[in-house]
């Protein structure tokens, strides 16, 4: 069952997609500072050990809904052993 599989992971798969959030705003020129998306700032674009829990579970909640949008599709998520 996807969920039980997300819940399992869901801390390692939230810490991945931060880091993949943080690579691809780098990439794109964003800097850390005080949130102003207009001038390509965010407080986020730090190693998830150094995030507040607000947006840990702001990363969590992301991946929940991926997963549930998928499961909806129709698409099946097995872990490999």
């Amino acid at each position: 069952d996807v969920q039980e599989v997300v819940a399992e992971h869901l801390d390692l798969l939230a810490e991945q997609e931060h880091g993949r959030f943080t690579a691809e705003r780098l990439a794109c020129g964003w800097t850390g500072g005080v949130r102003d998306p207009a001038r390509f700032l965010s407080p986020h674009l730090k190693p998830w050990d150094e995030v507040d829990e607000e947006a840990r579970e702001y990363d969590r909640e992301v991946l929940q809904d991926v997963f549930e949008a998928m499961t909806e599709a129709g698409v099946r998520v097995v872990p490999a052993h």
